[in-house]
C-alpha cells in the first residue's frame, strides 16, 4: 500500500513539474512570437516583384512601391511578430517611402493599418499574403522587404534583416538602429 501511495506521490509531482514547463514554453512563444511558417518565407533576395502576376488588382498607391528605394512591411492586427516589427521601425528613422500592407481578410485593418505611424501609406493586398502570385512563393506575417526599383534587395521579419542593405544603398544612414545614435 504504500508503495502505491508513493508512487502516485512520484507521479502528482512529475505532472506539475509538466505544467510548468509547457506554461513556460507557452509564455515564451507569446512574449517572443514565431511567424506561423518557418522565418525563411520573406520574399526571395532578387526577386523582381510584378504586381500584374496577381489576379486581383493592386491599389493605384502600390504601383510606387515599384519605383526607387522604398521599404515595405506585411502586416495583420493580432500578430505578436507585427507588434515587434512596428516598435522597432517607431524606435528607428526611416528615411525611404514606407508602405504598410495589410491583409484583405483581417478584422480591424483600417484603424490597425493606421497605428503604423511611420508608414507614408498604408493600403491592403488584393488577396492575403499566402495567395499573392507577385512574391512567388507565400510569405509569412510580418515580412519585411526592401526594394530598389522593384528588385527586393533584402527581405526578412525583423528591421535588422534589412537594416544593412538599406545603409548599403545611399550615401548617408538611412535607419538608426534601435538603441544607438543616429549617426550624421
Amino acid at each position: 500500500m504504500s508503495v502505491l501511495v508513493a508512487l502516485g506521490i512520484l507521479l502528482v509531482v512529475l505532472v506539475v513539474i509538466d505544467l510548468a514547463l509547457t506554461a513556460g514554453i507557452i509564455r515564451r512563444l507569446r512574449t517572443n512570437g514565431t511567424p506561423a511558417v518557418p522565418p525563411n518565407e520573406a520574399p526571395r533576395v532578387g526577386l523582381r516583384v510584378d504586381l500584374a502576376r496577381d489576379a486581383q488588382a493592386w491599389p493605384a498607391q502600390a504601383r510606387g512601391m515599384l519605383d526607387g528605394i522604398t521599404l515595405a512591411a506585411f502586416v495583420v492586427p493580432g500578430c505578436v511578430g507585427c507588434e515587434r516589427l512596428r516598435r522597432e521601425i517607431e524606435a528607428a528613422v526611416v528615411l525611404v517611402p514606407f508602405y504598410v500592407i495589410g491583409d484583405p481578410l483581417a478584422d480591424g485593418n483600417d484603424e490597425y493599418l493606421a497605428s503604423w505611424t511611420a508608414a507614408q501609406f498604408h493600403l491592403l493586398a488584393p488577396v492575403p499574403v499566402h495567395e499573392l502570385d507577385s512574391f512567388e512563393r507565400p510569405i509569412t506575417y510580418p515580412s519585411l522587404m526592401l526594394l530598389r526599383d522593384g528588385v527586393v534587395v533584402a527581405s526578412g521579419h525583423r528591421l535588422a534583416d534589412v537594416s544593412d542593405a538599406m545603409d548599403g544603398l545611399v550615401n548617408h544612414p538611412m535607419v538608426r538602429r534601435v538603441g544607438t545614435r543616429a549617426r550624421r
